[in-house]
């Protein structure tokens, strides 16, 4: 390396990731808070392990005030919990991306055993050197952990757990090592279910023990309100899709939602308003000569159980009448003309 290189970047400052500031609420969540109304306090420089947050992400405005609520004020872990695509991990990532805060998201499977968790031992540079895994690491050394599908972790690994939940010293059976939470350590959770089990729609739910369960405060998570979903269409493909077109798009999430939420569903299916989203970007890129139902049973096939899809498609006829297995192109003109009367 060039000497006045290797200098230059000696002699440059070390950032410090746990200097905090206080600043306006406004500044942070200006869809809260008007200015002066009330500050808060957030990390002063963007940790490496920060996470852009979905930029056409809408809260709700209760959820979001309530888990901002919790972050500042209280010490017991937080889950979210709700149907897929109901936006549970979102908003954790909008909250920690605002804040500048380092996230450590766990994707919890039947199959995560805790020595998979806690680290490993590696060889580098002919050393042999302990790597924490992502839990153990935000336990240290501050940050927010996401334990995502908590309702699928097996009993050993819920076992695991409490320590963490209790936020009582971790110890690491791979290493030896005791760790102590770190004071600026927040702990989550995201789930389909409450931990009960038997759940028939998410069958590798499993049931979570009670006193695992029980440590946590649950907050609901619903799929947006139909305004919401609105202006978030309307931000993404204003100029691509009639106005009259996106409500009926919009139409057609909110009935297959009405009919399969829930342990007593109609069908088995998932519309959220990611699939709808995705629905009309396939839409757009596919262009003016293919069928909407193409773009529409692309983005949807995977969401839904075969031996429900026949019903699934009875709904899709129901909203979209002729619209479904004509071309883009013609419904795109049949729309954008009803959009300008």
């Amino acid at each position: 390396m060039n000497s006045n290189l290797a200098t230059k970047l000696e002699s440059q400052p070390t950032v410090d990731y746990n200097q905090y500031e206080e600043v306006d609420g406004n500044f942070v969540f200006p869809e809260l808070y008007q200015k002066g109304q009330v500050s808060m306090v957030r990390r002063k420089y963007r940790h490496p392990n920060c996470i852009e947050s979905n930029p056409h992400y809408v809260p709700d405005e209760t959820i979001l005030r309530r888990c901002i609520a919790w972050w500042f004020g209280l010490g017991d872990p937080l889950g979210l919990y709700g149907e897929t695509g109901s936006g549970k991990t979102d908003m954790l990532y909008f909250i920690a991306d605002r804040l500048n805060e380092p996230v450590y998201l766990l994707q919890v499977n039947g199959g995560l055993l805790p020595e998979m968790v806690e680290g490993k031992t590696v060889l580098e540079n002919g050393n042999t050197v302990d790597k924490l895994g992502l839990v153990p690491e935000a336990y240290k050394n501050g940050g927010l952990i996401i334990l995502d599908e908590l309702d699928k972790a097996n009993k050993p690994l819920q076992s695991w757990f409490h320590p963490v939940m209790e936020r009582k010293p971790l110890a690491l059976e791979f290493s030896k090592e005791i760790i102590l939470p770190h004071d600026q350590v927040r702990i989550t959770a995201t789930a389909n279910t409450l931990g009960q089990g038997g759940s028939e729609k998410y069958s590798s739910s499993n049931k979570l023990d009670d006193a695992l369960r029980s440590r946590i405060g649950w907050l609901q998570m619903h799929y947006p309100a139909p305004a919401i979903v609105t202006n978030i269409l309307k931000g993404m493909f204003e100029q691509h899709l009639p106005n009259a077109l996106r409500r009926k798009m919009i139409q057609v999430a909110i009935s297959v939602q009405k009919v399969s939420q829930g342990d007593d569903a109609e069908l088995n299916a998932v519309f959220s308003t990611r699939t709808l989203v995705k629905w009309a970007e396939t839409l757009i890129a596919w262009g003016l000569s293919a069928n909407l139902s193409e773009s529409l049973y692309f983005v949807t096939r995977g969401s839904c159980d075969p031996d429900d899809w026949d019903s699934l498609v009875s709904v899709f006829q129901r909203e979209l009448g002729a619209d479904l297995d004509d071309t883009v192109g013609n419904v795109l003109a049949r729309h954008g003309a009803a959009s300008k009367k």
